[in-house]
């Protein structure tokens, strides 16, 4: 069995300076934790020469990459802003090809209207999804959704979208 850990349960670190992404790796491998899980919200660039970077810290320390976790919302009432980040999510699935992740798991979002109704949000994201997916198979990534707020508070919504 292999017990990972995410950046987003180091991010007092991250944010403070304390720790850097590079870094995070030796960390984990310190506690014997050796799947890493990084948040898109804690690079400080998207560079193939950082990406590289991250990749041979986690191999040096007997690490795996296993997961890029990318925040986004897909749900939103907003036609251009659902679009821009169906692009920005189709290259985070590129730079977790480059990480060698497998998994990319993504945010959906939220209407921005909790009490409303969540079906025209649960189309939204299964239109994202449906758009990304061919990128996804052509480069081996498993997408998946993080239950967090919004569309993906409850179970229904969720199943809607994986069966969608």
């Amino acid at each position: 069995m292999i017990i990972g850990n995410c950046t987003y349960s180091v991010r007092d670190y991250l944010r403070s300076g304390d720790m850097d992404l590079l870094e995070f790796a030796q960390f984990c491998a310190g506690l014997e934790l050796r799947a890493l899980e990084y948040n898109d919200m804690f690079f400080e660039r998207w560079d193939d020469e950082y990406l590289a970077d991250i990749v041979k810290s986690a191999e040096d320390a007997g690490c795996t990459i296993q997961c890029l976790t990318c925040g986004g919302n897909l749900a939103s009432d907003d036609a251009a802003a659902n679009r821009e980040q169906i692009e920005l999510f189709r290259v985070r699935l590129e730079q977790a090809a480059a990480l060698g992740a497998p998994v990319v798991r993504l945010n959906i979002g939220s209407t921005g209207d909790e009490e409303r109704d969540l079906t025209d949000g649960v189309e939204r994201v299964i239109h994202g999804f449906n758009v990304l997916l061919p990128t996804a198979r052509e480069l081996g990534i498993r997408m998946t959704i993080e239950n967090h707020g919004g569309v993906s508070k409850y179970a229904n919504p969720i199943l809607e979208i994986v069966l969608g």
